[in-house]
């Protein structure tokens, strides 16, 4: 082979390499970018956004540069450069974000854009660099306009590093763990095109590089300490990364807690939520046997339900993780009436011929469009069709027991008229969250009479820590404060969607 087509050859590698790197390590920020900041499609937007921009920025500083003459040596050491880039951003991610913004706070959409702005800098900055250098050099090697076929080769690295992630990357690798393959590929392609060079130095310098860091970082859970950053005075127990999100748990003295995108999902030992989470729908009912748990099936939750004498428990949630999270929990343990499904929530409810009393939705406000699914019109009517004509429906938002804002008022309105097009009756009582409770059959604020006259033997949900009177006027005050009641959410007008993302 010619000193000219090894050249060629070396470059062809090259581009593919850099197709293949780009598009999974963009993938990984936006899934990494997701879990910092409670992401949503907004978060992705973003990134994709400036990812583009910054990369075409990178281009175009190349072709203003024409004149650099790069060393043989330049491909090997760039494609290394980049591929270690990623994982000092991906630490700074976690490193700076309770450092730049305050521990529980709300980022804005602003923030973020500036934050991701500085962090992806680097590599898009590099890569767009790169594509143009590689472009130019086998332009000119091969004396003629060689754009469209580079762009082709950086193309089908593109679809087959799209592939790895979807298929390998996503359901059996952490973000670190990919990174490491990642930079142990660079360290094996810039030996080869090292070696034909005969650098004797640079191989060993390539060769230890390649293998001892991704060596090192499998021994030790490098994504577990990157994420501790994020959770202050807690443990972070282990991290399943999976198509669904990225699932963190962690531990504060004896409570255990299950983030998801860096959203609470819910914790042990939490027995005043437990109780109103379950007690304020089941009490409502006369005698509750067939329930349905739509995600958050707690340990803390599953005891309180079984204080009906139920007959049947099934659990529903999308993400495999978080079962294995639960029964590890102890969630589900010894109990023969509970039936886990792993499925999309709406699909089972479409395909089930099974009736149910109690429905209890556990999802977190609908700040996505796939969540927002199960605060539509539309799933509501695929409810009442597995509810008995008593059924009950209950719903949760955060809490504004004490001040509704008007974005809070939005959010909280919007599915209290959606409730209200589908079911007869529709209340809210105020707690730790905000209860939404819906039936075609009477509903009832007295609380603690029910409870009591259920003799349901509860630790708070009873009438020595709440009031009925109380309750009454909590709710009378949030309803007083709900907006416009034509407002109605649906799967193809997400309007909960839009208002919580305001909120």
């Amino acid at each position: 082979m010619s000193k000219l087509e090894a050249e060629l050859k070396h470059i062809k590698i090259a581009i593919l390499l850099l197709g293949f790197n780009t598009i999974i390590v963009q993938l990984l920020f936006i899934r990494e970018f997701l879990a910092v900041f409670n992401g949503n499609e907004l978060i992705i937007a973003i990134v994709i956004a400036n990812w583009m921009g910054l990369t075409g920025l990178g281009a175009y500083l190349r072709k203003k540069i024409n004149q650099i003459k790069f060393q043989n040596s330049f491909y090997s050491d760039s494609l290394l450069l980049l591929s270690i880039i990623p994982f000092i951003s991906i630490f700074l991610l976690y490193f700076l974000k309770n450092m730049i913004f305050p521990l529980g706070s709300m980022v804005s959409v602003v923030q973020i854009f500036i934050f991701s702005l500085f962090l992806l800098a680097p590599y898009c900055l590099l890569s767009g660099f790169l594509y143009t250098s590689y472009s130019v050099e086998y332009s000119k090697l091969t004396y003629g306009n060689k754009i469209a076929y580079t762009y082709s080769l950086e193309g089908a690295g593109s679809i087959l590093g799209g592939i790895v992630f979807s298929f390998l990357i996503t359901y059996f690798l952490s973000t670190c763990q990919a990174l490491e393959l990642l930079f142990f590929g660079s360290g094996i392609v810039a030996f080869f095109l090292r070696y034909r060079r005969k650098t004797t130095l640079s191989i060993v310098c390539i060769v230890l590089i390649s293998i001892i860091i991704p060596a090192i970082c499998f021994l030790f859970d490098i994504d577990k300490h990157f994420k501790q950053f994020l959770f202050s005075n807690q443990v972070i127990v282990r991290t399943i990364e999976s198509p669904y999100g990225s699932i963190v748990e962690t531990r504060s003295d004896n409570q255990n807690n299950i983030f998801g995108n860096g959203l609470l999902l819910f914790s042990s030992n939490n027995t005043i939520q437990d109780e109103e989470l379950v007690h304020y729908a089941m009490v409502q009912h006369k005698d509750p046997k067939d329930i349905l748990v739509i995600s958050g099936g707690t340990p803390g939750m599953i005891k309180e339900i079984l204080k009906y004498n139920v007959n049947k428990i099934v659990f529903t949630e999308i993400n495999p993780g978080i079962i294995r999270m639960l029964k590890d929990e102890g969630a589900f343990a010894d109990i023969q009436i509970i039936t886990t499904v792993n499925k999309d929530a709406r699909q089972y409810i479409r395909q089930t011929h099974e009736k149910f009393d109690v429905v209890l939705i556990n999802l977190p406000p609908p700040d996505n469009f796939q969540i927002n699914r199960y605060y539509s019109g539309e799933f509501l009517l695929l409810l009442k069709k597995v509810l008995n004509p008593d059924g009950i429906v209950r719903y949760c938002l955060p809490s504004t027991i004490n001040y509704v804002s008007k974005e809070a008022a939005g959010v909280n309105s919007i599915l209290y008229n959606t409730l209200k097009q589908q079911f007869r009756n529709v209340l809210i009582i105020p707690g730790e969250l905000n209860y939404f409770l819906a039936s075609d059959t009477s509903l009832s604020l007295h609380i603690c009479e029910l409870v009591q006259e259920k003799q349901i033997k509860n630790e708070y949900v009873n009438k020595f820590y709440l009031n009925d009177k109380d309750i009454r006027e909590r709710s009378s005050y949030i309803l007083s404060q709900l907006g416009d009641t034509s407002i109605i959410n649906s799967d193809f007008l997400p309007i909960s969607y839009f208002r919580q993302i305001i909120y």
